[in-house]
């Protein structure tokens, strides 16, 4: 998988989506809404990760961030950015794109990056209908200043030769939960915070592109 690094964000549109497919601890009727992504690098900038959901009416009662919006309709980006080290931050985001965003090493005792410092991942929303149906989606921005923040890294000195990350949707209290992954993930108990699962990229500086591996 490639993932391109970009100069100006009007190249986003240019970025092909991937669907993700991996569907976990299904009911017997499994309600499986098409997702997508799209994840590209900002040079001297920040991440940009864009979800797609196909959904006609998505769940979306909590309008406060850092609400537990995976009970709604909920698309999330996890990124571990800096190699070496075991923390990541996870964006979770409705329809209305509020937000939970928190940091840590694993899924106990996760921090409010609100807690942590004043500035926090830049989520803004988007819907319309195409070929495939109506839609709704997130545009996700992670900055390198807040990156360097959260990871106490000077910004000149984070490369991201390396990081890994994983995609999601869910919605626990929807007419019929669902979770799915980009990256499969092994373990109910840990769900979705299981960042051995996560999915590895490797920054690829001449050519401009992220390739992926898992």
């Amino acid at each position: 998988m490639k993932v391109s690094s970009i100069c100006s964000t009007s190249e986003l549109d240019n970025i092909p989506f991937t669907e993700i497919k991996s569907y976990h601890w299904e009911q017997l009727s499994p309600y499986r809404p098409k997702t997508l992504f799209k994840l590209a690098f900002l040079r001297r900038e920040g991440f940009y990760c864009v979800l797609k959901c196909y959904e006609e009416n998505p769940r979306a009662v909590f309008t406060e961030n850092d609400s537990p919006v995976f009970r709604d309709s909920c698309v999330e980006f996890f990124l571990a950015p800096v190699e070496g080290r075991e923390e990541y931050i996870n964006i979770e985001c409705n329809s209305l794109a509020v937000s939970l965003c928190e940091f840590g090493k694993g899924r106990q005792n996760r921090l409010l990056v609100s807690s942590l410092c004043e500035e926090r991942p830049e989520v803004t929303a988007f819907s319309g209908c195409d070929e495939s149906g109506k839609f709704w989606g997130v545009n996700i921005f992670v900055s390198l200043s807040l990156i360097s923040k959260l990871f106490a890294v000077p910004p000149e000195k984070l490369s991201f030769n390396n990081f890994r990350a994983n995609i999601y949707k869910c919605g626990d209290e929807t007419d019929i939960p669902h979770y799915i992954a980009f990256s499969p993930v092994t373990s109910p108990a840990l769900g979705f915070h299981n960042p051995s699962c996560f999915f590895d990229f490797t920054l690829i500086e001449r050519a401009y592109f992220f390739e992926g591996r898992n």
